[in-house]
């Protein structure tokens, strides 16, 4: 906010990194929607950003909570980072290549079978049939499938 109203002066505020530039007198209306727009724009950006819902399953990225049907699921680091990166993609094949580069910093190698352990183990955890798996799917050859609507 500023008593500065000269074009220059504002183009010069918002090149500099400010969000929003306003000119003094303030009209307190105005103020009061450009507020109430940043924090519904905050509040989708948070709630895109840091969780998850899917039917039953929810999984918060913030606090590394997962609930099934309203049941706290624990999980490791790294089952949760798993499953994180799976849900952020559902409806896509996820390569174990691409979750060993997310997950590990490194390129695939094709005999790290890490992520299979941790897929499995996701599986028993979130009640998904080790013998015909419906909400993690393998894809023979490609990857792993999460399944949006199986929860």
């Amino acid at each position: 906010m500023t008593a500065c109203n000269e074009e220059a002066d504002e183009v010069l505020g918002l090149e500099l990194g400010a969000d929003d530039f306003i000119s003094k007198p303030v009209k307190l209306r105005v103020l009061l929607a450009r507020i109430k727009a940043l924090l519904r724009r905050g509040a989708v950006e948070e709630k895109n950003s840091s969780a998850r819902v899917f039917g039953g399953l929810h999984i918060d990225s913030m606090s590394k909570a997962v609930t099934v049907d309203g049941k706290d699921i624990a999980l490791s680091a790294s089952e949760f980072d798993v499953l994180w990166l799976l849900a952020i993609q559902a409806g896509k094949v996820v390569s174990r290549g691409e979750l060993v580069s997310q997950l590990r910093g490194f390129d695939y190698d094709g005999f790290d079978r890490s992520v299979d352990i941790c897929v499995s183990r996701l599986r028993k955890k979130l009640n998904d049939s080790p013998e015909r798996p419906y909400k993690i799917k393998t894809v023979w050859g490609k990857g792993y499938f999460f399944v949006k609507d199986a929860w």
